[in-house]
Order: C-alpha cells, then structure tokens, then sequence
C-alpha cells in the first residue's frame, strides 16, 4: 500500500469519526473500555507479583483471562440475541462492578484467588 493510499484511508476514518457522531460515541467508549481493561490487566499482574512473588500464579491470571472469553463466546451469542441486549449490558456491568468491588477484599497471597475472578 503506497503512503498516499494510506494517507487517504485515514483521512476517510478521521472524517468518519469528525462527522458521525454515534460512531464517534461507540469509537470513544471503545478506548476508555480497552484502557480500563489493560488498567485491570496490569494492576492484578502487579498485584500477584508483589504478594505472590511466583510466575506460575501470574502466568494463572493470564490463562483464566483468556479462558474466560473463550467459553463464555460458546453461548454468549445466543443469549445476546434471545434477551434484551440493554438488559444484559446492564446486568453483566453491575456483576462486574461488584467483582472489581471484591479486589479491595484481597490483602495477602491467601486471597490471589479473588483476582482470577
């Protein structure tokens, strides 16, 4: 792809986000969900490290944050498109509220397994 390709293929994305402001909300929100996340990421690894000290405890946290999605993509769709979508947006928002709650609860290495939540 030449410079002048590239040049105008985010131009056309640039305008996108400029002139349509749904895209602009949901391209937005977007950033601030995946910050969040690597927020979360980075602060449970710290987490485990300083209380733990062990690699097998951190590379734990990584093998259940990527299970996690994987098996609840299984039925995930289904439920999306037989429920009401806003309902379950809020619902799984409030649950996950309360698991982030539950990080305050954690204050030794008996405790690391509240983070794999």
């Amino acid at each position: 792809m030449s410079t002048s390709a590239i040049s105008t293929s985010l131009g056309g994305y640039a305008s996108l986000i400029r002139h349509n402001r749904n895209f602009r909300y949901l391209w937005f929100g977007e950033i601030v969900s995946f910050l969040g996340d690597w927020f979360n990421l980075i602060a449970s690894a710290t987490s485990i490290g300083a209380l733990t000290g062990s690699g097998v405890a951190l590379g734990g946290l990584f093998v259940v944050r990527m299970i996690a999605p994987f098996l609840v993509s299984a039925f995930g769709g289904v439920i999306v498109d037989r429920y009401n979508r806003k309902s379950i947006l809020i619902a799984t928002d409030l649950l996950r509220g309360c698991v982030v709650l539950g990080f305050f609860l954690i204050r030794d290495a008996d405790d690391i397994p509240l983070l794999y939540s």
